[in-house]
């Protein structure tokens, strides 16, 4: 098999020793060798260190962290520390309750080694018991047979994926990759980010990821309509239009302000005020106009002090 080069897989985790045995048994059944495994706790009060660290002394190839403190909580800071720590040519992040296929890594290479693509996507499937049980829980995500690998199709979510699916080259990333302060929605924010630096990038059609449906991923998909959902919508779409403006084509930055209003409208009614409102502001008035951005002030101000003005939404919101 060719050695294509070093593959960084960064694994963050938190109180999953009673899976993450599983996932690193299949990290160590790649048919591709030449990986490390860079596992960064947040944090565990379980077995973690002690299963990690004694899979680390069977194989030099893994490796053992705590999330430093000037890192901040949660699995982007210790996706940051890791890529920090990484060596590889490649990198491939991970999530510490999921399973590879055993050529999780080589089907990826081998692309790379055909053609000059700058990060390969597969597949993933869920699982409940065991790979043999598979569902189509992300079955609607990969509609690259529709919609080519762009910029704006995967902001507008004409295409998705998830983190494991992609394997990308190293220069892709001058800094931390995951934005820290975003409470979810990060991997949005991290696709985006690559997008605005290249689309030269390979779908395979294959399931080279399994993913464990159990019962904290069925509760977080669930996403009550609370006020701290809206407030997570809003910043992820405001963020990631402020973390990627000058790169963002037109089209990406009218549906990052159309949702950005949209979910500012939907804390407004419940009388919360949208954080960082002035830089949203900022932002958008270039793109959309002065006239639509005044639409736009005046409804939010309707909405919060009389629960009126939701017409002036559709005079203010960009046409995508």
């Amino acid at each position: 098999m060719k050695d294509s080069g070093l593959v960084s897989i960064i694994i963050p985790t938190y109180n999953r020793a009673h899976l993450l045995g599983e996932t690193l048994d299949s990290v160590l059944a790649q048919t591709y060798p030449n990986w490390e495994c860079i596992v960064v706790d947040d944090g565990s009060t379980d077995n973690t260190k002690n299963l990690v660290q004694a899979y680390a002394a069977e194989d030099h190839r893994i490796h053992y962290y705590k999330r430093p403190k000037h890192k901040l909580k949660g699995a982007p800071g210790c996706r940051n520390f890791g890529f920090i720590v990484s060596k590889g040519d490649f990198i491939n992040f991970f999530d510490s309750d999921d399973l590879m296929h055993v050529d999780f890594l080589s089907h990826k290479l081998n692309v790379f080694d055909l053609e000059s693509y700058d990060f390969v996507i597969a597949r993933t499937a869920g699982f409940t018991v065991d790979r043999s049980q598979l569902t189509d829980r992300y079955e609607g995500y990969y509609r690259f047979q529709n919609y080519q690998i762009t910029q704006e199709n995967y902001v507008m979510q004409n295409i998705n994926w998830l983190t494991p699916d992609g394997l990308y080259k190293r220069q892709l990333f001058s800094k931390d990759p995951f934005n820290e302060y975003l409470q979810s929605g990060q991997e949005y924010n991290f696709i985006t980010g690559v997008l605005v630096k290249t689309n030269r990038g390979f779908f395979i059609d294959e399931v080279l990821t399994f993913r464990r449906i159990h019962e904290n991923s069925i509760k977080g998909s669930l996403k009550p309509r609370t006020t701290l959902y809206f407030t997570n919508k809003y910043r992820l779409f405001s963020q990631t239009l402020s973390d990627f403006y000058p790169k963002l084509n037109v089209q990406s930055k009218k549906y990052l302000i159309y949702q950005s209003m949209h979910f500012s409208y939907e804390l407004a009614a419940m009388k919360r005020y949208p954080t960082e409102l002035l830089r949203f502001i900022k932002n958008s008035s270039n793109t959309i106009g002065p006239k639509k951005m005044g639409y736009f002030i005046l409804g939010l101000f309707l909405v919060f002090f009389f629960n009126k003005g939701f017409k002036l939404f559709k005079m203010a919101q960009p046409k995508l």
